[in-house]
């Protein structure tokens, strides 16, 4: 577990060197999302993208995995310091979300609860994680790029489409919100995210694993 958490840390160091890159396009992104709630839910999306994604990278570039080789650390504590290192990023963006959704409330009333979007933010962000982690360690950061360009362009159409459709429609909110009441969205959520977190270990594990390190 030591090992995890060092990992971990040092994934925060490499984070800081990239920082400068993406500051100036979250601070964008915020700013729109504070006047136009639809925004808000692809902003959740897109700082762990931004984060996770391009901390993996300057890792990756900089030869994490013949570092990992030498050092007295297994391959799947590796593994297991990237989820510990998004789900951190997870919590701190959750917080976020909150401060600049009352920010926004405050400007411009918000008619879908704040719940809601946590729970699609927080489901949206899971499957990034789940997405990148094992993709990254498979194929490295030269051959991800143009594929993080089209999944954040997907993720951006998703979203916002998925908000519209549900803030103009009040019948399907209610359909939603019968169903949701009945099953509970926290037990929803808690087992999909779970299914999915598990799912993604267990690939990235295996794939890093039997992955070659070119020395």
């Amino acid at each position: 577990m030591n090992n995890v958490v060092s990992l971990t840390k040092m994934s925060f160091l490499n984070l800081k060197s990239v920082f400068k890159q993406i500051a100036f396009v979250l601070i964008i992104w915020t700013a729109v999302a504070i006047f136009n709630p639809y925004f808000l839910n692809i902003l959740f999306g897109f700082i762990i993208l931004m984060t996770l994604y391009q901390a993996m990278v300057y890792e990756d570039m900089n030869g994490i995995d013949n570092l990992v080789a030498v050092l007295p650390v297994k391959r799947n504590e590796y593994v297991m310091s990237r989820y510990l290192f998004g789900a951190i990023i997870l919590a701190l963006t959750s917080i976020f979300l909150i401060v600049v959704y009352n920010i926004g409330n405050k400007i411009n009333a918000i008619d879908i609860p704040l719940k809601a979007f946590l729970g699609m933010g927080i489901t949206s962000a899971i499957l990034t994680i789940s997405f990148i982690i094992p993709t990254v360690l498979k194929f490295g950061a030269n051959k991800m790029r143009v594929v993080m360009v089209v999944i954040f362009m997907i993720l951006i159409g998703l979203v916002s489409g998925m908000m519209e459709i549900l803030s103009q429609n009040s019948e399907i909110m209610v359909k939603i919100s019968n169903i949701v009441d009945t099953i509970g969205i926290s037990v929803i959520l808690i087992i999909f995210n779970t299914a999915i977190l598990m799912i993604s270990m267990i690939v990235s594990i295996k794939v890093y694993r039997n992955k070659e390190v070119k020395k």
